[in-house]
Formats: C-alpha cells, structure tokens, sequence
C-alpha cells in the first residue's frame, strides 16, 4: 500500500479554526463560511453586543448582534482586510443597530403619522368629506 501525505491546507478546517488567525478566518469565508462565521461569533458576539446595547438598548441588542452574523454569512461578495475585521465587524453592527432604530421608530410613528395626514384631509376638504 502507497500512502502519500497531502500538504496541510493553508486554510484551516473548523477543528483549527479556534486558534486560526483573523487572517485565516477570512480566507475561511470562502471555502467554509459556517464555521467562519461561528468562530468571528464566539471572539467577537459579546464585545458587538456591548456595542448594539450601547445603540438600541438591551431589549434589541441580540437581534442586532444576530443579524450582523447573518449579514456576515449572507453577503459573500464583502470581505474585510483580515487586520480589520473587528472594526468591519463593528461597522456592521453600527449599520445593523441603526436600521433596527429607523424600524422601531417608523412602528411607533406610523398610527401617529396617519392622525396627521387625516388631519391634513379634514382642514383641505373639510370633516367627514
């Protein structure tokens, strides 16, 4: 029996993921994204948290750490310099927390914003015209 060794691969598998670089980790978004995307989680989940309490408060802060990885995972076409990625991972968080901000104020506005455009109709038309 011939057994030959193939060269280690230079992009590590999910077994050595959790000592890979941040280097290795983004090269990893192309051949292996889900255990990427779990190992930037386990480094980075709780300082992004931190950061989406400090912008939309507690209540909304797992959601946006959440869908920050899901962005991460879903957008195959963006990819960090490896010595960025925690801030491009922040930045992410950033764009994240403030969409969940415009949505929860659009959802408070929205009945307030029709008692004002039915208050529009009545002085233009006026009442029950």
């Amino acid at each position: 029996m011939n057994s030959t060794r193939l060269p280690p691969s230079p992009i590590p598998t999910p077994l050595t993921l959790r000592d890979a670089t941040d280097e290795a980790l983004v090269a990893a978004l192309s051949t292996n994204p889900s255990a990427s995307v779990g190992e930037m989680h386990r480094r980075f989940a709780r300082k992004l948290r931190g950061l989406a309490v400090s912008l939309v408060g507690a209540s909304d802060a797992d959601d946006v750490v959440q869908d920050v990885f899901v962005v991460v995972l879903t957008e195959a076409r963006f990819r960090p310099a490896p010595s960025r990625l925690p801030a491009w991972l922040s930045g992410i968080t950033r764009r994240v927390a403030n969409a969940r901000r415009v949505q929860l104020h659009m959802e408070r506005l929205e009945p307030a914003d029709a008692m004002i455009v039915d208050r529009w109709i009545e002085e233009i038309d006026g009442p029950g015209e």
